[in-house]
């Protein structure tokens, strides 16, 4: 072991935690909204109490004191055929039918066409 490695260790070992006051007031913000903020909002209301701390540092404080948010994301539903290579169907024949199904297997969609003649 280095020889500085070391004392670095015996002055850090007796230091005080710098951020003794900001977990607390972690802890207060996120228990009095009962655990549906995360970093950011806790980030904020922290300015707006006057802290100046970057929100990096409130992510890691939070991972510190085992604080994690129980709101998860919502996963948004796809409300819109995929089309392959932004290609769209071009219909050269005038008056005829053309019905269509996408079938989707596994990661793959097939299209389905029939041309019904009159």
């Amino acid at each position: 072991m280095a020889r500085s490695t070391y004392y670095y260790w015996i002055n850090a070992f007796g230091r005080e935690d710098k951020y003794t006051e900001i977990k607390s007031l972690i802890k207060e913000i996120f228990h009095t909204h009962k655990g549906r903020y995360r970093y950011r909002r806790i980030t904020l209301e922290l300015r707006n109490r006057g802290a100046r701390i970057n929100h990096k540092t409130v992510l890691r404080l939070m991972n510190e004191l085992g604080l994690k948010s129980l709101v998860r994301f919502k996963q948004e539903l796809e409300e819109y055929i995929h089309y392959y290579n932004h290609q769209r169907i071009k219909v050269k024949l005038k008056h005829t039918k053309i019905s269509s199904a996408d079938q989707g297997i596994g990661p793959h969609y097939y299209f389905l066409y029939s041309r019904n003649e009159e």
